[in-house]
């Protein structure tokens, strides 16, 4: 464990952390890091606690409740071309400092990164790697279920193989695919950590992929109806000219983010929002879900802003009460701009757009 160069954070390693929450006696909720069996400090660790300063040592103590008892959570994961470029998660404080800490693996060691951020530094991070700077003005939404977005990416998973299969063995790429098809992809990446399917979920966080990739192959009617794709011969399906140039961006796509935002009732973890943006040389595609719903449109030059805006406003204390009712999370309300049913607790209209 040891001070950041800057004095603004720290590099720790996960006994380190499991050992100071033991020796500060820190809470813990759902949402924070796992302590797990808490070891009890070490000779050396407890010979370098005293030899920080009162004010460096209240600074790690901050952190460490922020990070062991949040508010919210998000949970981010990119990849630039086809590198694994980061994955890392943020953690509200609670009022009124609303204090955001950023945690993240440093390197390629057994240490992580542990400081304070500002909600605008993020946000800036987010712009470049999405490069929000060079967005059109194509800003839309089209509401579909989770099962049928899902069953879509699957699709464009499947067309994405066969691209590569293709320039490998020289033969024309097979336009037709089916429910099985998708579904086995699914299936398969609900267990293996594949780039496309599994960074728009993190593993420990309570969304069930298999039963999700089950309900898949049965909703590819909906994207018939949506116009993503059309009926083929012999019960197969094909992209439509839409459905292809949204392969056509995923093929080429020049960074992928992935984000889930989460709370706590204080005995178990609610999932408020999960994102993934998808940028393609010419636009940026946005699928959403929360709860059964979901949504796929393009952000453009003024829904970034608006768009980051709601992902980084800071959590309403009442999303977060020990004592609320989970259930409560999941009734249904509406869209005061459209009118269309939402989930209690998401950050935008999954069918106009709106910040709710």
């Amino acid at each position: 464990m040891r001070l950041m160069d800057d004095g603004n954070g720290w590099l720790v390693t996960y006994t380190d952390l499991q050992a100071l929450v033991g020796k500060l006696g820190l809470a813990v909720n759902p949402l924070g890091v796992t302590a797990g069996q808490v070891p009890r400090p070490s000779d050396s660790l407890e010979q370098e606690w005293s030899q920080y300063s009162a004010g460096e040592q209240e600074m790690l103590r901050s952190i460490l409740t922020t990070l062991y008892n949040p508010r919210q959570i998000m949970q981010l994961s990119w990849t630039i071309g086809d590198v694994v470029f980061q994955y890392s998660t943020l953690f509200w404080g609670v009022a009124p400092s609303n204090e955001l800490v950023w945690l993240t693996r440093a390197g390629e060691g057994k240490q992580y990164q542990l400081q304070t951020v500002t909600a605008e530094e993020v946000s800036r991070l987010l712009t470049d790697l999405v490069g929000a700077a060079s967005l059109s003005d194509d800003n839309s939404n089209q509401s579909l279920s989770a099962a049928a977005l899902l069953g879509l990416l699957g699709a464009s998973e499947v067309m994405k193989q066969r691209y590569h299969q293709s320039m490998l063995t020289h033969q024309t790429i097979e336009p037709g695919f089916n429910g099985e098809q998708v579904h086995s992809f699914l299936a398969e990446s609900s267990q293996v950590d594949a780039r496309w399917v599994l960074c728009f979920w993190e593993k420990t966080l309570p969304i069930d992929m298999t039963v999700l990739a089950k309900q898949a192959k049965d909703v590819l009617p909906q994207l018939v109806q949506a116009g993503w794709i059309q009926a083929a011969t012999d019960g197969n399906f094909q992209f439509t000219e839409a459905g292809l140039l949204l392969v056509e961006e995923i093929l080429n796509e020049k960074a992928k983010l992935a984000i889930t935002i989460a709370n706590t009732d204080g005995e178990e973890i609610l999932i408020e929002e999960t994102i993934l943006l998808v940028r393609g040389p010419q636009s940026l595609w946005l699928f959403s879900i929360n709860g059964d719903q979901g949504g796929i449109g393009r952000v453009g030059n003024s829904g970034w802003p608006a768009l980051t805006e709601v992902l980084f406003r800071p959590p309403l204390q009442n999303e977060v009460e020990v004592n609320s009712d989970p259930k409560v999370d999941k009734q249904l309300r509406f869209c005061p701009q459209c009118g269309a049913g939402i989930v209690i607790g998401g950050q935008f209209c999954s069918s106009c757009g709106k910040a709710l």
